[in-house]
């Protein structure tokens, strides 16, 4: 016989050839149900002589050509039993039967038989059993039979009362503990079934008519299962490909035996282009709907199926509802639910929507779920709980990669029920999420969680996923939106692009949260913007880029910007951060973030900020963070921490130009606690505008003295308040340098630093420009812990005489902060052993060394006077000159 070759390949889902499809079925099935005939189906045997007995070369209907096929008692090849001729005929109330003790033993992999309907109709029997009744009720079944191919007959339940209805178009039973139903396909049939069977099933029975179902009992106790004895006795290695199941409370229901032993079903195939649609639509508790569930099965391979509840001529089930539902089984055995279109929409209020539910695998296996395209609607909701795709079981290791979940167009996911667009709840070794594209929710509910992803893991890994369009629209919703949302220890998280997620009200959007416990945390090269309040709401939330609790923390090379809450409301403390850390241990550094504002009176705008522990920040650069109607002195921070904080070549510009706020201010660094601050290298500009008594800050140190490390120096300093510890101000580069002592002794200012763009969205923000003057050319030091060797533009750093900030640049030595009203100039500058000072009048010069020790002292003469430094190491030095008409001034040397 010719077998069908089953690929596992993606199938688009083309809508206008669906619907075109859809309703020309339907009309099919409609016309077929009110037009039963009492014609037969002819059937024609070719190798009718490969039996014995010998069967008939033709027979006048489907039960004489099956009758005579259950009689065989030997075989030598292939049978073709094929209407060539479109016919019809009713089952009787139990079924068609293939298979029986004569025939199931002949049947093999060459002693096979193909069944081909051609199209013709087989109309249900009248029933009088139930879901729950041991001999339910269908219109095929196959019985402990090996090797058969069933295809292309329509198969309608015209019945529309129970318990006259089907449980079941076609079944697989089996025969016995030893003789079950292997190696078999069902291909290209349609079938149509009755919602109004929707009753609970019992043992291994589903609830409701289904359109195929294998099961582990025989048709005459179907609602007991059985303990197959031989591999024989178990359901595997079949096919269920091409059907169309229309209406029924289920579509494709497989339930194996429930223990693990070689006699389980293994290696059954649901793909290839099944169409369930129009399923469910009871609304008793035992009767939740499912398109496909696979219940105790090993080696599971779920493809290429298109399910729809409701295509519109359905009906909303108003109980739980499942597109592919996996209990449990499959234990040390693989999963694979890949490339399914699946579109569910709820009627219920309360009850749960799960696009796919996977409790199946655990153990050794791998669980694969991947590929699919899920739309959910769930317009009617108040508390009940919504996945796209979801696992509960305990394999090695979960890939759920490249899926696309989103909401259908034009209804809403109501309620304050949690919902996840992919979640993990078992603590398993590793979670891969890769390429997932989850988009287009809009939340109407008053509260409750919204995650793009929410995995519990030892190990997640997620690279490439796109998290798009999440909202809270009704304007008094107080919910929570997640992007990427671990509870994970061990996470990485990399090139993913989380944006466009908008609440009203008092709630919080993050777009990545780790809350799971201690471990090592990577959050690298992610796209984190666009968050807002939602249309018409008044504000009062909290925006977090990414936010992390606890564990080793990496966060680098992401990109996080345009963070805005809206709306004045005057009452919820609102807050916007780029990136907090409530962690112990943390490195951070190459991240880019912008446009950040809180709009509230009590509003707050943060780059960066850590609670506790002890943060490492290097080459993030930042700016455009804005409170305008903040009261708040500390309104605006680019970092901020109650931590211990080292801050190297970072550049931060404040620049908010609008406060309405009375007496509000704004801090470069905000340095409010009892651990230490490290600060070398940087750039902190704040050219904010204030109000009242508020105050734009480059730094504020509570208690420096034993909080601000004597080795910070050589930073780039401005603002209209240099220094504040809350009680002193400077106002003056040189007045914060005396009261600093041997801090920041080589740290400079300028009153224009010359960026080549100021403007986020530019890929040279806030990078110093070559070939211009700037006194952060070289000027830094050298970081040896950590090792900065690129800046944030990845141009390798100098590695003796780095620039201030976080870009390397070509600049021009110049004195321009050097120069006199008199006549002064050095030369060669840089120079390899002695420097020539030209000055046209007398006074005196001392040079230091980086760390502030005093190496050389010389007395300035008119003309030209010779600093020779030969016997001094190649580096950077600083000179102080000051001059009889009482102009002091410092310049940097450098020494080749």
């Amino acid at each position: 016989m010719n077998r069908i070759l089953l690929k596992n390949q993606k199938k688009s889902f083309e809508k206008g050839k669906y619907w075109t499809k859809t309703l020309a079925m339907l009309l099919f099935f409609i016309v077929l149900s009110v037009t039963k005939t009492s014609a037969q189906i002819t059937i024609t045997v070719q190798n009718n002589t490969n039996t014995t007995p010998n069967l008939a070369t033709s027979y006048p209907s489907l039960a004489d050509a099956l009758n005579a096929l259950n009689a065989v008692t030997g075989m030598t090849g292939t049978v073709y039993m094929t209407a060539f001729t479109y016919g019809t005929e009713t089952a009787p109330p139990k079924g068609f039967t293939i298979g029986s003790a004569t025939l199931n033993p002949v049947l093999s992999a060459t002693n096979n038989v193909m069944i081909n309907g051609n199209g013709s109709l087989i109309n249900a029997g009248l029933g009088t059993a139930t879901p729950s009744s041991a001999s339910p009720d269908g219109m095929v079944k196959l019985v402990g039979a090996n090797y058969i191919d069933f295809r292309n007959f329509s198969l309608v339940d015209g019945n529309t009362t129970n318990p006259a209805t089907m449980e079941f178009g076609i079944g697989l039973f089996k025969a016995s503990a030893t003789d079950g139903c292997n190696n078999n396909i069902l291909l290209s049939n349609n079938i149509n079934m009755q919602r109004v069977n929707f009753a609970a099933g019992s043992g291994p029975m589903p609830a409701g008519a289904t359109g195929i179902i294998m099961v582990n009992s025989t048709p005459t106790a179907a609602i007991t299962s059985l303990v197959p004895t031989s591999v024989s006795g178990a359901n595997s290695n079949n096919r269920i490909a091409g059907n169309t199941i229309n209406g029924g409370n289920n579509g494709i229901h497989l339930s194996g035996f429930a223990n693990i032993s070689p006699n389980d079903d293994y290696n059954n195939e649901i793909g290839n282009s099944n169409t369930i649609r129009n399923f469910g639509g009871g609304a008793t508790t035992a009767s939740f709907a499912t398109g496909i569930t696979a219940t105790n099965q090993w080696n599971i391979l779920i493809t290429n199926n298109i399910i729809d509840n409701n295509t519109g001529t359905g009906v909303n089930t108003l109980y739980t509802l499942y597109g592919i539902f996996l209990p449990s089984g499959g234990n040390n055995a693989n999963v694979n639910i890949t490339y399914n279109t699946i579109k569910l929409q709820s009627g219920s209020g309360t009850e749960i929507l799960y696009a796919i539910n996977n409790s199946a695998g655990a153990g050794t296996g791998t669980i694969s779920i991947s590929d699919n395209a899920v739309n959910l609607g769930y317009a009617n909701g108040t508390t009940g709980a919504i996945s796209g795709i979801s696992n509960s079981a305990l394999p090695t290791v979960l890939n759920m990669n490249y899926n696309t979940v989103e909401g259908i167009s034009g209804v809403p996911l109501a309620g304050t029920g949690e919902i996840n667009g992919i979640v993990n709840t078992s603590t398993i070794p590793t979670v891969n999420t890769n390429g997932n594209n989850i988009r287009n929710f809009d939340r109407t509910g008053a509260s409750g969680i919204l995650s793009g992803m929410k995995i519990r893991s030892a190990n997640w890994n997620a690279f490439g996923n796109i998290i798009d369009n999440l909202k809270f629209s009704a304007t008094s919703s107080t919910g929570n939106i997640y992007g990427l949302n671990s509870t994970s220890p061990n996470t990485n998280l990399d090139s993913n692009t989380i944006k466009n997620l908008s609440i009203p009200f008092t709630g919080s959007i993050y777009g990545i949260y780790d809350a799971g416990s201690s471990g090592i945390k990577t959050i690298s090269s992610n796209q984190i913007f666009n968050f807002a309040t939602s249309t018409g709401g008044t504000g009062g939330s909290n925006f977090y880029g990414a936010y992390c609790v606890t564990g080793t923390v990496t966060i680098g090379n992401n990109s996080i910007y345009s963070l805005n809450i809206s709306g004045n409301n005057a009452t919820a403390g609102s807050s916007v951060s780029g990136i907090r850390l409530d962690s112990p241990t943390n490195k951070v550094f190459n991240n880019k973030i912008y446009n950040l504002s809180a709009n509230s009176t009590l509003g707050s705008s943060r780059g960066i900020y850590t609670s506790a522990g002890n943060a490492t920040f290097y080459n993030n650069v930042i700016s455009d963070l804005r409170a305008p109607n903040s009261t708040s002195s500390n309104g605006v921070n680019g970092f901020i921490t109650n931590g211990s904080m080292s801050l190297y070549n970072n550049t931060i510009l404040l620049n908010e130009t609008v406060k309405n706020g009375p007496n509000s201010g704004s801090n470069v660094v905000f340095f409010n606690s009892s651990g230490t601050l490290i600060s070398r290298n940087n750039i902190f500009i704040n050219k904010s505008v204030v109000s009242g008594t508020g105050n734009a800050r480059a730094l504020y140190c509570t208690n420096f003295a034993t909080t601000y490390d004597t080795s910070s120096n050589n930073n780039l300093l401005f603002a209209p308040v240099i220094f504040s510890d809350g009680t002193n101000t400077d106002t003056t580069l040189a007045a914060f340098k005396t009261r600093m002592a041997t801090r920041d002794q080589n740290s400079v200012t300028e009153t224009t630093t010359p960026f080549t763009s100021t403007v986020g969205s530019n890929v040279d923000f806030l990078r110093l420009a070559d070939g211009v003057v700037s006194v952060a050319n070289n000027a830094g030091m050298p970081i040896s812990t950590p090792s900065i060797t690129n800046d944030f533009f990845g141009v390798t750093r100098d590695v003796t005489t780095p620039d201030i900030g976080a870009s390397e640049f070509s600049g021009t030595l110049g004195n321009q902060s050097f120069s006199f009203n008199s006549n002064f100039s050095v030369y060669p500058n840089p120079s390899i052993d002695v420097f020539s000072i030209s000055s046209d009048a007398r006074g005196n010069l001392v040079v230091y060394d980086l760390i502030g020790k005093i190496i050389k002292s010389e007395t300035i003469d008119l003309g030209i006077t010779k600093l020779d430094l030969s016997n001094y190491p190649s580096g950077i030095y600083l000179m102080k000159v000051t001059n009889d008409k009482n102009e002091t001034k410092t310049m940097k040397l450098i020494k080749q």
